[in-house]
C-alpha cells in the first residue's frame, strides 16, 4: 500500500473516532477519547511507516485538542490540568514515532 494511502487511512480513522465521539456517542470524559486516539496512533506506528505515524500523531493531537479539551472549538487550552494530558499524549505519540523509526 502506498505511503499516502496509509496516511489518508489513518487520518480517516482519527476523523471517524472524533465524529463518533462528538455526534453518535457524546463522551464527557476526555480520557476515553485520548486512549482511543492513542490506540489508533500505536497501531499505525507499529504497522506502518514513520511518515504515516507522524501524520496520525499530529492529526490525533489536533483533533483531541480541538474537539474535546475546553474551550471546545479552538486550539487553546484553558485548564492547566489539560496541559498535562496533552503533554502525556504528545510524549506517547513521540515514543510511537521512535519505535516506528527503529524498525
Amino acid at each position: 500500500m502506498p505511503q499516502w494511502t496509509r496516511g489518508a487511512l489513518a487520518i480517516g480513522c482519527v476523523a471517524a473516532v472524533s465524529w463518533t465521539y462528538t455526534h453518535v456517542l457524546p463522551v464527557t470524559n476526555s480520557t476515553i477519547v485520548a486512549l482511543t486516539l492513542l490506540l489508533i496512533v500505536l497501531v499505525v506506528g507499529a504497522t506502518s511507516t514513520l511518515w504515516a505515524a507522524v501524520v496520525t500523531s499530529v492529526a490525533a493531537m489536533a483533533a483531541f485538542n480541538f474537539f474535546f479539551l475546553p474551550p471546545v472549538g479552538t486550539l487553546a487550552i484553558a485548564d492547566p490540568e489539560n496541559w498535562f494530558g496533552l503533554a502525556s499524549a504528545r510524549r506517547s505519540n513521540g515514543e510511537t514515532r521512535w519505535r516506528a523509526c527503529s524498525t
